[in-house]
């Protein structure tokens, strides 16, 4: 390793390492999310547009940039750019000297950082994980930039993360990364929670409607007129305001509700007309009545 890629080594290990909260900016201030937004120019004087595989080897080029995908994959193993920047011209220079030639300088260039910043990492200090511990302006920007987390989310996490391994007691040069991985198990298990538990309640509006979804299902396999659908509508938010609940749920609850509103009218529909074909029920006064007989005269021997 070379002086200068030495001095890079201990800058960058200076900033992974330090005590203060390098997250802050110059000012003191956190980061807003507009200060992070990502660009497609995020680190032009690095990058080339996406590079073809050569059928045949070559040279390495004098004037040789890696390609924007070559340094995000390499951002992706947690290496800093300003890292990669720094073993560009060492990496120029010495396949320059050599005058190999190649197919792929970019996947050249991509095993020669990842070894160049194993080997530092074999040789930076371990430390233990202590309170002072805060992750650097770099992690965060990894985060955001990569990852889209931003990084409200992931200061959010740093108790416990801090918590953890001073528990446990290990020592390590690779805290930032540690972070880093942190953050995203805790952020990928944040999204699968909020992907079972489904939308968010809400109360009933005046303005519900049900969907083209529940209107189909009602006319196409309850063979429920979609007039009757509709004016159970104003009976429906009436009610369900009044109780004032929250729910997740109200399109299925409509399509409960009208299911029960027509049951209950067709119901009371065949009573109705049963009632009105079935005859009429004697009353007692009916049942006790004899003038019907006077109409008859009787003889009996007696009377002769």
């Amino acid at each position: 390793m070379s002086d200068k890629d030495l001095k890079t080594h201990h800058a960058i290990n200076r900033r992974i390492n330090a005590g203060e909260p390098v997250f802050l900016q110059q000012n003191g201030a956190v980061p807003d999310q507009s200060s992070l937004q990502p660009s497609p120019q995020q680190i032009p004087q690095i990058v080339s547009s996406v590079r073809t595989r050569s059928a045949v080897p070559e040279a390495l080029p004098a004037d040789y940039v890696p390609t924007e995908e070559t340094v995000r994959r390499l951002t992706m193993l947690n290496i800093p750019v300003e890292y990669i920047e720094a073993q560009l011209s060492e990496f120029v220079l010495y396949w320059n000297g050599r005058g190999d030639t190649h197919r792929n300088w970019d996947h050249r260039f991509f095993q020669w950082v990842q070894n160049q910043f194993r080997k530092a990492l074999m040789q930076a200090p371990t430390e233990p994980m202590t309170g002072a511990f805060r992750p650097s302006r770099e992690t965060l920007e990894h985060l955001y930039n990569y990852c889209a987390i931003h990084p409200d989310f992931a200061m959010q996490h740093l108790p416990d993360f801090i918590q953890y391994w001073a528990e446990r007691g290990d020592v390590c040069n690779t805290w930032q990364s540690r972070f880093i991985n942190h953050v995203k198990i805790c952020y990928e298990r944040e999204s699968r929670r909020r992907q079972q538990a489904g939308p968010a309640p809400t109360p009933m509006t005046d303005d519900f409607q049900p969907s083209p979804a529940v209107l189909r299902l009602l006319t196409e396999s309850c063979e429920i007129p979609e007039e009757f659908a509709m004016a159970q509508v104003p009976e429906f938010i009436f009610y369900w305001q009044e109780k004032g609940e929250l729910q997740s749920t109200w399109q299925s609850k409509f399509k409960n509700h009208v299911i029960y509103q027509w049951r209950r009218q067709q119901s009371e529909g065949s009573e109705q007309a049963g009632r009105a074909a079935a005859p009429k029920a004697a009353t007692t006064e009916e049942l006790t009545d004899t003038s019907w007989g006077d109409k008859f005269q009787f003889r009996f021997e007696d009377d002769a």
